[in-house]
């Protein structure tokens, strides 16, 4: 994915098949293909999360993944508009696709990971305090938080293979800690945001940004 327009939900996409794809306030969806060819469907699909999130594909282009708050995650067919699978639980965002299979949070209240051409339920793990998952690379994410911990996971077997401390993620104790992003560069991993209130302090206000190195040899796995 490379661009997003917030008028008219427009995606471009880099894959074999699809060109760009665009929803509508209608809940309609146009699909532009590379063949020149355009197909217009999910008339009943929900937009939300869509445009604040993105519009997963499948790296063939062949599937397009719906997710939304109320009306749970729909697998279309982009050739046909056809729904190939539903997964009813709603609340579905950071919906990261791979080769076979999708990870996802579903709210804050569980990440899981669903087969890519049947929806099936391969793994989940429920967490009250999951606020997001950020793709690292095409192996690790970076949860914030699962069961309260800050961590990294290994998709292919959704196992935690590296944990951070507060003191880490957190150094000043702010009150306010917002992460925005999480990503690797040269194999040393950094989160960005915001945060405010340190020492957790309501009456020590000094809001700033921040980009902060939390590991210098993320490959090195323990």
């Amino acid at each position: 994915m490379m661009e997003r327009n917030s008028l008219g939900f427009l995606q471009h996409y880099d894959n074999p098949l699809m060109d760009k794809i665009q929803y509508k306030s209608d809940g309609s969806c146009t699909v532009y293909f590379k063949d020149g060819s355009i197909k217009d469907h999910f008339i009943d699909c929900e937009t939300v999360f869509n445009h604040q999130y993105g519009i997963p594909a499948s790296k063939d282009g062949k599937l397009l993944f719906v997710g939304s708050w109320e009306k749970g995650l729909t697998a279309y067919d982009t050739v046909t508009g056809e729904k190939k699978w539903k997964y009813r639980p709603g609340s579905n965002r950071n919906i990261f696709v791979y080769s076979d299979f999708l990870v996802m949070c579903r709210g804050n209240r569980a990440l899981v990971k669903l087969d890519l051409l049947t929806g099936e339920v391969l793994w989940e793990q429920k967490s009250g305090t999951l606020e997001h998952i950020y793709r690292l690379d095409d192996r690790y994410i970076y949860a914030e938080t699962l069961r309260g911990k800050h961590c990294v996971l290994d998709v292919t077997t959704m196992e935690v293979v590296k944990k951070y401390p507060p003191k880490t993620v957190n150094p000043s104790n702010c009150l306010s800690h917002v992460i925005r992003e999480a990503c690797l560069q040269d194999g040393r991993l950094f989160i960005e945001g915001f945060e405010n209130y340190p020492n957790r302090n309501y009456r020590d206000s000094c809001q700033s940004n921040f980009y902060r190195e939390i590991d210098p040899d993320f490959y090195a796995m323990a």
